[in-house]
């Protein structure tokens, strides 16, 4: 003990209890055991708290040392934290008292967060809240009870919200300079270093706005700098126009667009002819025209009044006509690229979306006829495909524009995001496409299809994605469709596919779906046939179903039907029909009328009342003959049995397509000059004229002094509208008509041409001698019409007496010309 060996002291002391025998002797011994296993344990804390105390003063790694200190009973920790000179450490141990981890992984985990504590102070005192922040922040939750923690954090938090929102302000400054001086890069790149969650929305969103309006208006001005360049002024305005909706309060823009208004009115030429009285001499509807060959081009408007479109050359012709019928203005125009013929025509509001057949799309206002919109979409169309039809979506800015595309008889849909330019579905299992009037729904058109088992349809969204299919009667072959006032409900109008080899008329059938697909029994449309001219209409206001259709020998037919509560059909009334009429509806099929012909147009909106029709007097009138456009294109009927076999031997040759049957007929025929010909015919007679005119010249190649070919070349010219070429024929007419399938036809188109060139008598004469020629063109017209125009004597009957009131109201109309009276010279004709 004297020696400071207490341990041994303690053993020895121990040792010599277990000898003795002797109890006070023994209760001597224990209480100096005990007295000295005190100071043995004094000695051993003092030991411990020496040890720990060096590790954390001298240890460059304090987690072992603090794992020391916290295995220390609490008093000996209080004892260390008094004799510990090493600041950063003895500011630890309180925080690790007070966490008061359990052993094992919490005391790591706890001595990690105080050492992170640690840190976070020291980069805090040193300005950096952000490491600070980061160091700190995993750790909250186990420094809950630390109150240095929370207070570091909140200097942190604070510190950094300042330094972001300095940040943010230096941001917005610089925003604001580079918006200033026009660089809008960096506008935006400064733009996006703002951080919102500390910046003021009240700074923050108008610059926002005045970077975006500032973007959006260099993009105009390039779409305008490029349109301008490119000479399109009417998308050029368009853009005008947005730029002053941008900044109504640039009045240079206001200025470029209305003298771009003033620009596209001279440039196309606008005029718009305002329809006093019961004057309707501007009108085009004459007594030949049948309102069925322009229907694409018919539509009504929301208030039930008539819109027509027509084109002659490059000029667009806009025709509006009271809901009564009475032509009340004209817009004319001279369009920058001609439409060969108008394929559709949608009205919604104010707006008139005509779509011609080289795949333009003409936007038009009715108020004041001019164009809003010229776009092509020609480069949607694959090469070898025509456009056959089309239509705009009813969305309020005609979002989406459907295209009905052929080639090979083979149909596709193609449906273009107007907005993008860019296509947004293609539909090509259809064998016949029908796009109906669409509602405010996405459900825009139907398309009807082959479904493997029969015939289904098929409902598109406006953007061209199938929606779902209905079913039809697997024996009904659809020939078109109408809506119903349920959206996704449709009529299908349809004949039996079952009938009709033996050459037998088949009827018309009308079957109603509804939009959960249960369908009506058929009602038979009694006296139709399927191959004589008919119409569909639906109707979304009620539900009815109205069926145009012709009779043979009798004319034209109307039935109106409605769906029964049992679910038939009823027929609500049929009525006989005047001459030249058709359905036509406004754009969302909530109106249905009947235009028709007697004299002068009439409109008559449907009902479930028959319409009220008021027949005109004969009136002693005048079929004009027709001196442009399609001139009849009459075969002599002797002679068309043949072509008719060739026509049938063609369009037979499934599963060829049309290309590869006429390719192999070319080839067995090669050298057969007249065989060839009546293939060229036989194309005809599916409107197949660019086919037949480019096969028609690799035969001519081959057969250069072939009649035939020779003959049906200048009839090809015609159709062309290649005058001149027709004109030179004259000289070798004799020799060309002795091909008889064209001998009188061939005498018609060149008589034309001689009329158009201005030679009356050479006319004449080619007109008096094709009238001695077999075929069905109606030259005795011709002859009256000329003979009258030259002033000869004309015979009482026939036609020639209304050919010598045309030929003096010519002369009339010549005269008020001559005397600056143009609206005279309209009424003379």
């Amino acid at each position: 003990e004297r020696a400071g060996k207490l341990d041994e002291a303690l053993d020895q002391l121990r040792g010599a209890r277990a000898l003795c025998s002797d109890e006070a002797a023994r209760a001597a011994l224990d209480g100096r055991a005990a007295s000295l296993a005190e100071r043995v344990g004094r000695q051993a804390e003092a030991a411990q708290v020496t040890a720990v105390v060096a590790a954390l003063t001298d240890s460059q790694d304090a987690e072992a040392p603090l794992t020391s200190y916290l295995g220390l009973d609490r008093h000996l920790r209080q004892v260390v934290a008094e004799r510990l000179q090493k600041a950063d450490i003895a500011d630890v141990l309180p925080w690790l008292d007070a966490i008061d981890p359990s052993p094992g992984r919490r005391t790591r985990e706890a001595i990690t967060a105080v050492l992170a504590l640690l840190d976070a102070r020291s980069a805090l005192s040193r300005g950096d809240a952000s490491t600070a922040s980061d160091r700190l922040g995993p750790h909250l939750s186990t420094l809950k009870r630390v109150s240095e923690a929370k207070r570091v954090a909140k200097r942190a938090t604070a510190e950094l919200e300042r330094e972001r929102r300095a940040a943010s302000e230096d941001a917005l400054s610089a925003a604001r300079s580079a918006l200033e001086r026009g660089d809008l890069d960096e506008a935006g790149r400064m733009l996006a270093r703002v951080d919102r969650a500390v910046a003021s929305e009240e700074d923050v969103e108008p610059l926002a706005q005045a970077l975006e309006l500032a973007r959006r208006k260099g993009t105009l001005l390039a779409q305008y700098a490029a349109m301008r360049n490119e000479g399109d002024l009417v998308t050029a305005r368009k853009v005008a126009g947005e730029i002053v909706d941008l900044d109504p309060t640039d009045a240079s823009w206001t200025s470029r667009r209305d003298e771009l208004l003033d620009a596209i009115r001279d440039a196309w030429q606008i005029q718009t002819v305002v329809i006093e009285g019961d004057d309707e001499t501007l009108s085009p509807w004459g007594r030949q025209l049948m309102l069925h060959e322009v229907t694409p081009a018919v539509r009504l408007t929301s208030s039930g009044s008539l819109v027509h479109a027509t084109v002659n050359g490059p000029w667009l012709s806009v025709w509006l006509y009271t809901p009564g019928g009475k032509l009340a203005r004209v817009l004319g125009m001279r369009l920058p690229e001609p439409f060969d013929a108008v394929l559709c025509t949608t009205v919604e509001g104010d707006q008139v979306w005509i779509l011609g057949s080289a795949g333009r799309l003409l936007g038009l206002s009715l108020t004041d006829g001019v164009p809003t919109v010229w776009e092509s979409y020609a480069d949607f169309i694959d090469e070898g495909f025509m456009l056959e039809g089309g239509a705009v979506t009813l969305d309020g800015q005609a979002r989406y524009l459907w295209l009905h595309v052929e080639k090979d008889r083979e149909p596709q849909i193609i449906v273009v995001d107007r907005h993008h330019h860019r296509e947004r579905a293609r539909d090509t299992s259809g064998y016949l496409p029908c796009v109906l009037p669409g509602a405010s729904t996405d459900h825009g058109g139907v398309h009807v299809l082959h479904n493997g088992s029969g015939i289904g349809v098929h409902l598109l969204d406006r953007r061209g994605q199938r929606a779902r299919g209905l079913r039809a009667p697997s024996r009904l072959a659809t020939h078109s469709a109408a809506v119903r006032p349920v959206e996704g409900a449709v009529y299908l109008l349809g004949s039996d596919a079952e009938r009709g080899d033996e050459g037998e008329a088949v009827p018309f059938e009308v079957v109603a779906i509804d939009a959960d697909g249960a369908r009506s029994a058929p009602f038979l449309v009694e006296g139709s046939d399927n191959e004589l001219l008919h119409c569909l209409a639906g109707s979304r206001a009620r539900d009815r179903a109205f069926v145009y259709w012709y009779v043979r020998g009798e004319g034209p037919k109307l039935t109106a039907l409605r769906a029964g509560n049992d679910g038939k059909l009823e027929q609500l009334y049929r009525v006989d029909l005047p001459r030249g009429g058709w359905l036509v509806q406004d754009a969302e099929a909530r109106i249905t009328a009947l235009a028709y012909f007697d004299g002068e147009l009439d409109l008559h909106q449907l009902s479930d009342l028959p319409p009220q029709l008021d027949r005109h007097a004969e009136e002693d009138g005048y079929d004009w003959p027709r001196f442009s456009g399609q001139i009849c294109g009459k075969i002599n009927q002797e002679d068309a049995s043949t072509i008719r076999m060739r026509h049938a031997l063609l369009f037979a040759d499934a599963p060829l397509s049309l290309d590869e049957a006429l390719a192999r007929h070319l080839r067995e025929h090669a050298d057969d000059p007249t065989a060839l010909t009546e293939m060229m015919l036989a194309l005809d007679l599916r409107n197949e004229q660019e086919r037949a005119s480019a096969a028609m010249q690799e035969c001519l190649e081959r057969h250069p002094d072939a009649v035939p070919l020779r003959a049906l070349a200048v009839v090809h010219a015609a159709i062309a509208g290649r005058w001149a070429e027709v004109a030179a024929a004259a000289g070798e007419l004799d020799a060309l008509t002795t091909y008889r399938p064209l001998a009188r036809h061939l005498h018609h188109v060149v008589g034309v041409a001689q009329f158009r060139g201005g030679d009356v008598a050479t006319a004449r004469r080619i007109w008096e001698q094709g009238a001695a020629q077999p075929g069905d063109c109606e030259l005795d017209d011709y002859v009256a019409f000329v003979t009258a125009l030259q002033g000869d004597a004309v015979e009482d009957g026939g036609p020639a007496p209304a050919a010598a009131r045309v030929a003096a109201a010519i002369r009339r109309a010549d005269a008020d010309l001559q005397q600056g009276d143009p609206r005279s010279a309209l009424r003379a004709l």
